[in-house]
């Protein structure tokens, strides 16, 4: 099925083409197939997640596991399109953020059936801004010059570091684990708080969403332990530990707009 999404693009195409209807065209730079863990063994689905069927009857882990859902940024469209009256545009207004180079972080649904364009043997993909959880960018902090010791001239050295954005209005959490009911509860230990979590990172509100009912909490801090709407599903922006690129630490993605309160503030 996944073949019916893959086409043949030459280079001018690709690099003439322009993404519209908020898709933003990604350059897959890695691919899961036949990847390893640390120890070397080669990974597949993830055993610990289930997911249901449609007709409940297959709880087995889901293909999406295996998909590749960090992306390089090729290219962007030229704007956002958002209208309240027009369920084609976005449900929510925001501001372009990404660039060309930005890594960005998707969900596995929407890289896995993407139209996938195919140039030079290099897979790209279409992936609706709306669907981009965060990006790193890397930027030029400092240039000093160092003097080379054989030469015994000057030379430039560029420094870099990475900049986090989170994008549509979406937070990364951190997972709060229950406290055990005792010392003889072996069952606590690994679970987790499903209604709040703390903030670890964030970016710039939505400017507004389709329904004038909801709108994005506004007062978020790095640190802050946060309660969540009833509404809210949280989910983890990478499923599989072994396909960790972002981070180590298991974060949860969450629309500023199901932030409820501020449970705890570390000024």
């Amino acid at each position: 099925m996944e073949e019916l999404f893959k086409k043949e693009v030459s280079k001018e195409e690709l690099d003439r083409g322009l993404p519209l209807n908020n898709m933003v065209l990604c350059r897959m730079f890695y691919t899961n197939v036949g990847a390893k863990t640390k120890s070397g063994i080669v990974w597949g689905f993830n055993n610990d997640l289930t997911y249901a069927s449609e007709d409940g009857k297959d709880t087995s882990s889901h293909l999406a596991d295996c998909v590749e859902i960090t992306l390089d940024v090729y290219r962007t469209p030229q704007s956002l399109y958002f209208n309240p009256d027009d369920s084609k545009g976005m449900d929510f207004e925001t501001t372009m953020e990404l660039a060309k180079g930005d890594i960005v972080w998707t969900n596995p649904i929407d890289a896995l059936n993407a139209i996938t364009p195919i140039c030079e043997g290099e897979e790209y993909k279409l992936i609706n801004y709306a669907d981009i959880y965060v990006c790193k960018r890397t930027i030029q902090i400092e240039k000093t010059v160092e003097w080379d010791k054989e030469t015994g001239l000057p030379r430039y050295v560029d420094w870099f570091d990475q900049m986090t954005i989170c994008l549509n209005g979406y937070c990364l959490l951190k997972q709060v684990q229950r406290p055990k009911l005792s010392e003889l509860d072996i069952i606590s230990g690994n679970q987790y708080y499903k209604d709040r979590g703390i903030v670890e990172y964030f970016g710039t509100p939505n400017i507004r969403h389709r329904s004038p009912e909801v709108v994005d909490f506004q007062d978020v801090q790095k640190g802050d332990l946060v309660l969540l709407d009833r509404k809210c599903t949280p989910f983890l922006l990478e499923r599989n530990p072994y396909a960790s690129r972002f981070s180590e630490t298991p974060l949860w993605v969450v629309p500023r707009k199901y932030i409820n309160l501020v449970l705890k503030r570390n000024d």
